[in-house]
């Protein structure tokens, strides 16, 4: 038995030997007081807000109903499920004119008309479709929650009682009975109602008509009490779902640009976005359908536009965050409008042959030579524009922009002035002051930031943003432009951009774009330290890592693109006089429901699930200081290691930013210049594998806190392999007490993680295993029990 014993112990020492060591590599870093340098951006880390995977409606706005006014234009009756009960969309005497559509329902007995809020989807982690799941109630009640019902109705020739339920499990039996009395046929007449939850679950809200006739029915809504605002004068329309807001505030975002993206452009003139539309009573607010939506897949996506500019203000005045609304310039998205193929089109006719066009195509936009067929076909889709002639383009760029010097381009013009007197003027001697006030807020919001355009690039693009920019500078000059450099991280179009901008308007700041794979970020952290420091600022406005070849969909944003993002913030924070904001894009997306793979708050119909990504931003915003330390890390390879050092001299804090990749590392920091060294904590996001991800339930992935100990006025610190680490050091009359701490409402317990990869690899050994204890045992009985005497 010996020889068994002794076989699987040298299985053990083989095994063991066969596992990678890391052994940790050894940097130092001397903080010198004497190389404090440039100033970092107050507003470095902010959020990005667009109404994308049910973020707005169906996720931030606090109202369960979905589709309450039966404004969806391609399906009218989405969300909504009928028994017994007939409907019929109607638009002649509407409640008003934004408000077009309402629902007669017609009954002959009991009918049921149920809402079932804003359902998931698709499967789990895919984008195929789940027809059980589409049709499932999915609005989220909470036990001992009360809720306000409010809908408007006309009463037609209905005869018999009104009532109404929360159809869930344990609500269904408490029906609430609503008096119809006096409701006539001419007047719409609001009905409200308080119903309550008995337990924590899923289900819809059902309507129920009793009796004969018909009832007209329009904006229908459910709202939750605990909403974030409610009962507030401040959210006088719309209230918050209040785990999503406090998951913003723990952000302390130091602005927020909304509310896109692509959202903020529209697909065609008749549907460009207007400010306007967005503020007001819900009911009178004019709605549209969402750039987002996929009526083949049943992602009916309505804008109610409830989450309007006004609520976005609002936000951002409590959140202590700078408001950078997004404007379009007049230009709807020229992802979806065709833009560079028009242009191409246009080149084409005009200052190529045909011979030319062929080498263009081969040598300037990389098509095969040898495959003719493709290039014909291309070539044919170009020449279906029928763009002959210069009047040709500019009658092209006609339908897709509004062009300077047209009455349409003046009245939008007026329309973005009237927008800036809505934010910051007087409430007692300005019109849009005073409509602010009315709508809850008599004191000026002072937004100073203003974005004119998004993901805009050519021509067209600076044409109408050199009128709207001059018009905004005339009246307001003290609001600081945000321009576009389209929506790419780099190429002609792109350098086009920023050399017409440091040219003419480099007072402004630039948005940049870009969602990356493929490891980029890490290769090029220094991407702005040579941008023109007398130019104009850099704003990323939208930016995320793919962490390549893990996971599918939720899983994809992990601790390796949180490293991957913190590695390249570092970069941020050492550029911080030109790096003016930055966010991560976008910022919500409900499971099973998202058109979007890289998101960083991810929520269902109960519960949040905050993303590695998050906890990354969560601890580089609430962790910076206001300038810069020039400080070099020396010793070690320099591989798979970044840093950014700052400090805030006023407060008396160092932060150090040290993310590690790939190995564990071992650094010394020594203080010099500083009158005394007190206190040190870290914050620390790490775990022993990148793929490890957050889902609803699962969280593998939070931060942690640490007390550090000093030793010989310096510290001694060891890094995870596979970490983002904050170092807070307090110095002079500092003794550390105004360290940030993690917020106290944000659950931080983590459950445990392997990956599949891993568990494959330890079945495979535990396999191994027992077929060598059963093979030793087989030796021990066959061969050594034999030699035994007898």
């Amino acid at each position: 038995m010996k020889k068994v014993i002794s076989f699987f112990v040298a299985l053990s020492i083989m095994t063991a030997w066969a596992m990678p060591a890391q052994a940790s590599q050894k940097y130092e870093m001397t903080i010198s007081k004497s190389n404090v340098s440039h100033e970092v951006s107050e507003t470095l880390y902010g959020a990005f807000i667009e109404d994308i995977s049910f973020a707005g409606d169906g996720g931030l706005v606090s109202n369960l109903v979905n589709n309450g006014s039966f404004e969806y234009a391609a399906k009218q009756d989405a969300a909504w499920m009928f028994s017994n009960a007939a409907a019929e969309i109607k638009n002649d005497k509407p409640m008003n004119a934004n408000n077009t559509s309402y629902a007669v329902l017609s009954v002959d007995g009991k009918g049921i008309i149920e809402n079932i809020g804003f359902p998931e989807l698709y499967k789990y982690k895919t984008y195929d479709v789940d027809e059980e799941k589409q049709s499932a109630p999915d609005m989220g009640f909470k036990e001992g929650e009360e809720y306000d019902f409010s809908c408007y109705v006309k009463n037609i020739d209905f005869e018999g009682t009104f009532s109404v339920y929360l159809d869930s499990k344990s609500n269904s039996s408490d029906i609430t009975d609503i008096s119809t009395e006096g409701v006539s046929s001419k007047d719409w007449t609001k009905l409200t109602a308080t119903l309550s939850s008995k337990a924590t679950e899923d289900g819809g809200l059902a309507i129920v008509l009793d009796g004969k006739g018909s009832l007209a029915v329009d904006f229908v809504s459910l709202v939750p009490h605990g909403a974030h605002g409610y009962g507030s004068e401040e959210w006088k329309y719309t209230t918050l779902r209040n785990d999503l807001y406090e998951a913003l505030e723990n952000l302390s975002p130091a602005f927020i640009r909304f509310p896109g993206g692509c959202l903020a452009e529209g697909t065609d003139l008749n549907n460009l976005y207007s400010w306007k539309n967005t503020i007001g009573a819900l009911e009178e607010r004019k709605q549209d359908f969402n750039l987002w939506q996929d009526d083949n897949n049943g992602r009916y996506y309505n804008n109610t536009n409830s989450m309007g500019y006004h609520e976005f203000f609002q936000l951002c005045e409590e959140l202590g965050a700078e408001a950078v609304p997004v404007l379009n310039v007049g230009l709807t998205c020229q992802g979806r409008n065709g833009y560079d193929d028009h242009v191409i089109a246009h080149e084409k006719r005009m200052v190529m042959t045909d011979e030319e066009w062929h080498d263009y195509m081969v040598n300037e936009r990389g098509w095969n030579p040898d495959d003719e067929q493709a290039i014909v076909d291309y070539t044919n889709w170009i020449d279906s524009f029928g763009i002959r002639t210069d009047e040709d383009f500019e009658a092209y760029l006609d339908t897709i922009a509004y062009r300077p010097g047209t009455d349409e381009f003046t009245n939008y013009t007026q329309d973005i002035l009237d927008l800036i007197e809505y934010a910051n003027g007087d409430a007692h001697t300005t019109y849009w002051g005073a409509l602010r006030a009315a709508n809850g807020h008599e004191k000026p919001f002072n937004i100073k930031y203003l974005a004119l355009g998004n993901e805009n690039w050519g021509d067209v693009y600076f044409r109408n943003f050199d009128a709207l920019y001059n018009a905004v500078k005339e009246k307001y000059p003290e609001i600081t432009v945000i321009s576009s450099a389209g929506s790419w991280l780099e190429g002609e179009p792109f350098d086009k951009a920023w050399e017409t901008v440091n040219s003419k308007y480099a007072d402004t700041i630039v948005d940049e774009h870009y969602y990356t794979g493929e490891q980029y970020l890490f290769s090029h952290n220094d991407r702005y330290d040579n941008y023109d420091r007398n130019g104009a600022g850099v704003f990323i406005g939208e930016y995320s890592a793919k962490a390549q070849g893990f996971g599918t969909l939720i899983t994809k944003t992990n601790l390796f693109s949180a490293i991957e993002e913190a590695s390249f913030m570092t970069g941020f924070e050492r550029n911080g006089d030109i790096v003016k904001m930055a966010s991560y894009a976008p910022a919500f997306a409900k499971v099973n429901a998202n058109c979007w793979d890289l998101n960083m708050i991810w929520f269902d119909s109960q519960s949040v699930a905050l993303t590695p990504d998050y906890y990354n931003q969560l601890l580089f915003s609430n962790n910076t200081g206001n300038k810069y330390i020039d400080a070099e890390l020396t010793g070690g390879d320099g591989e798979g290691i970044y840093h950014s050092v700052t400090v805030d001299e006023s407060k008396q804090i160092i932060y150090v930013k040290l993310v590690s990749r790939d190995k564990a590392k071992r650094v010394r920091l020594n203080f010099d210049g500083f009158d005394s060294v007190n206190a040190a904590s870290a914050q620390i996001l790490s775990h022993k594998y990148l793929p490890a991800s957050n889902e609803i339930g699962k969280q593998r992935v939070a931060p942690r806190e640490e007390e550090l100990e000093l030793s010989d006025g310096g510290l001694d610190l060891d890094l995870d392999a596979n970490s983002v680490n904050v170092i807070r050091i307090a110095y002079g009359n500092n003794s550390g007490d105004n360290f940030y701490r993690l917020p106290e409402n944000m659950n931080l317990e983590t459950k445990a993680f392997v990956p599949a990869k891993t568990l494959i690899a330890a079945g495979v050994i535990l396999l191994c295993f027992v077929i060598g204890m059963a093979a030793g045992l087989l030796i021990y009985f066959k061969i050594i029990r034999r030699k035994k005497p007898y």
